[in-house]
Order: C-alpha cells, then structure tokens, then sequence
C-alpha cells in the first residue's frame, strides 16, 4: 500500500496491517510534518519514509497529542536526514493544530 502525504513523500508499507499516523502542525511557514516517520503503535509495524533534506518540527508526539487547538505553541524547527530523524537547527517557529491529533 502506498500513501502520498501533503508533499508527496511516499510510505512503503511492509506489513499488510500498520497501525502508523503522521501528525503534522501548522506554522506560519505553511504545514510541517512531526519528526520525520510516522507514528507506530507498535514497534514491529515498519515503514519506510524517505524525507531526507525537508523540514519537520522536532517535537515529542505525545506533546503534539495534548495540544489544545488553535493555540500557538512554540516548536523546534529540523530537517530529516537519511535515517529519518529530525535535526534540530536551533530555530524556533510558532507551531499550532487546528485538529484533534489521534
């Protein structure tokens, strides 16, 4: 199964059944994607996401989860490398959801 994202990066699943969501926040800057891979209820669900060089915000997904909507957060901008982590870049953006994350 493959799912094209708000930028057209593609999820690979491995397994037939996945349980993995992407959490995305709104910036001032546009739309930006939470960490660089999805969200897996369980570690054995794999995913393979290739984002390397685009921005994402390096906040914790459980902090994304108690966000109230519509109120302006301050988050940590970072770029994906190659192994799918978020690299800080030490510069902070104001950071909002405007939906109940999952």
């Amino acid at each position: 199964m493959i799912r094209l994202s708000l930028w057209g990066t593609s999820f690979v699943v491995i397994d037939s059944i996945t349980s993995c969501s992407e959490l995305i926040l709104t910036t001032p800057a546009g739309i930006k994607v939470v960490r660089c891979a999805p969200e897996c209820q369980k570690p054995t669900d794999s995913i393979q996401v290739k984002r390397i060089g685009e921005e994402c915000l390096c906040v914790d997904f459980a902090a994304v989860k108690e966000m109230a909507r519509g109120v302006n957060y301050t988050c940590e901008l970072g770029v994906c490398n190659k192994s799918n982590d978020c690299i800080p870049s030490d510069l902070l953006i104001g950071c909002w959801t405007n939906e109940r994350q999952q």
